[in-house]
C-alpha cells in the first residue's frame, strides 16, 4: 500500500480564521451514472458547483479532493488536494488528505455527487458534534446511512484513519464504527444523493416542480 508522501496542495498562510474547513470528494468513478456526476448538470451549473457554493461562505477554506482533472473554473478560495492512497482507494483516502492538511477545529464533508447539503443541515450537526462531544456527527435520512455527509472534529482523528487505511480496510461506517460517530436523523428527506440516471432524473423533477 503506497501513502502519498507528498501532496500538491494550494499555499495558504493566513490560518487566523481556522474554525471549520470544508471538503468536498469527488474521487468517485461513476460507473452506476455512466458519466461522470460531478459535471452533471444541476439548475445551471455542474453538480458539484452547487455544493461548492453551499458551503464556501460558511467555512474557513474549502478543499477539493480528486485524482483525477475536472474541468471547472473554480474559485481561487477552492484548494485542491489528491487522495493520500495511489489509486482508487475509496473515499476515507481522500478524507484523511483532508485532516491532514487542514489546520481548522472540524470538517464539514460532503461528497461531489449530493445535492441540497447546506449549512441549515450541517450547522444542526455541529451543534450536536460540540454538545455530545463526539467525533463525527453523519446524515442519515430514510432509516438509511449518509456516511460522506458529515462533520468531523479534526482532533485525533488522522492517526486514527490512516492506522484503520494502513489495515487495508476501505468502509466508511466500518472506520465510524471505531470512533465516538453518532447519526444526525433528519425528519425530511431534503438532501439527493446522485448515484444513477433515475436519481438525477428524480432530482431535476423536484426542481422543476418547486
Amino acid at each position: 500500500m503506497a501513502f502519498r508522501e507528498n501532496f500538491e496542495v494550494d499555499t495558504i498562510t493566513d490560518f487566523s480564521r481556522s474554525i471549520c474547513d470544508g471538503v468536498i470528494l469527488a474521487g468517485g468513478q461513476s460507473r452506476r451514472m455512466g458519466q461522470d456526476k460531478a459535471l452533471l448538470p444541476v439548475a445551471g451549473k455542474p453538480l458539484i458547483m452547487n455544493q461548492v457554493d453551499a458551503m464556501l461562505p460558511h467555512v474557513a477554506r474549502l478543499w477539493l479532493v480528486s485524482n483525477r482533472s475536472l474541468v471547472l473554473d473554480l474559485p481561487e478560495s477552492v484548494h485542491l488536494l489528491v487522495d493520500a492512497l495511489a489509486g482508487s482507494e475509496g473515499p476515507l483516502s481522500g478524507l484523511l488528505s483532508a485532516l491532514q492538511s487542514t489546520h481548522a477545529d472540524y470538517l464539514w464533508l460532503s461528497s461531489c455527487d449530493s445535492f441540497g447539503f447546506g449549512w441549515q443541515q450541517a450547522e444542526p450537526m455541529l451543534r450536536q458534534l460540540q454538545q455530545e462531544n463526539a467525533e463525527i456527527v453523519y446524515w442519515q435520512q430514510d432509516s438509511k446511512a449518509q456516511p460522506l455527509l458529515a462533520v468531523l472534529k479534526v482532533a485525533g482523528l488522522w492517526a486514527n484513519l490512516e492506522a484503520y487505511l494502513q489495515a487495508g480496510q476501505r468502509s466508511v461506517l466500518g472506520w465510524y464504527a471505531t470512533v465516538n460517530a453518532q447519526a444526525w436523523v433528519s425528519a425530511q428527506p431534503v438532501v439527493a444523493n446522485i448515484n444513477t440516471p433515475d436519481d438525477y432524473r428524480r432530482l431535476l423533477e423536484s426542481i422543476h416542480a418547486d
